[in-house]
């Protein structure tokens, strides 16, 4: 998935079915504003996982050993215009949507594997979760939502105490079966 580049009408269906399923998954109303959907579940946008597939791959080239390929990737951003379907230019505008640096920077000075998947999930992450706390903030019926205590990419509080009830002690939910179930213990 990180060699394709999507165009807007397959990013919003991919889009689209994740908020589907996050909505079936945490039972909510199909009208609910998309970013409480990222907020309550803990994730990004399926675009933030797959840019940031994309960009690790970017590094790889750009450190790797094979030299004709990043004079291929130089050659090709410089030569080709920004509207070019080229993969390569693609790349090089992901790398400046995420304010990374650029592709010559990363040839000329190649960070380690390890570093530069961190550099990646960074940008990645602080980028969505201001887009989606701002966006959060911008809708009405999310007004109550308390976006200071959640942050993105982690399983956050709400959904913790939904899995395990309050005043429930471990293998009080239990039935006769010795299935597990979730009920209202009085």
């Amino acid at each position: 998935m990180e060699t394709v580049f999507v165009n807007a009408t397959q990013d919003k269906e991919i889009a689209t079915l994740q908020n589907c399923v996050l909505r079936q998954l945490m039972s909510l109303p199909t009208r609910t504003a998309t970013p409480s959907l990222y907020i309550l579940s803990g994730t990004l946008p399926i675009r933030a996982i797959i840019d940031s597939r994309k960009l690790i791959l970017i590094g790889n080239i750009c450190s790797g050993v094979n030299s004709s390929l990043q004079y291929l990737f130089i050659y090709q951003c410089a030569t080709r215009s920004p509207e070019s379907q080229s993969w390569f230019v693609q790349a090089a505008q992901l790398l400046a949507y995420y304010d990374l640096p650029s592709v010559s920077d990363l040839i000329e000075n190649p960070p380690g594997k390890a570093e530069w998947k961190l550099v990646v999930k960074k940008a990645v992450r602080n980028y969505w979760t201001t887009r989606i706390l701002k966006e959060a903030t911008e809708k009405s019926s999310l007004q109550y939502l308390n976006t200071a205590i959640t942050a993105v990419w982690s399983t956050p509080s709400a959904l913790e105490n939904w899995l395990q009830p309050k005043g429930c002690k471990q293998g009080c939910c239990e039935g006769s079966n010795g299935n597990r179930s979730i009920q209202n213990i009085q």
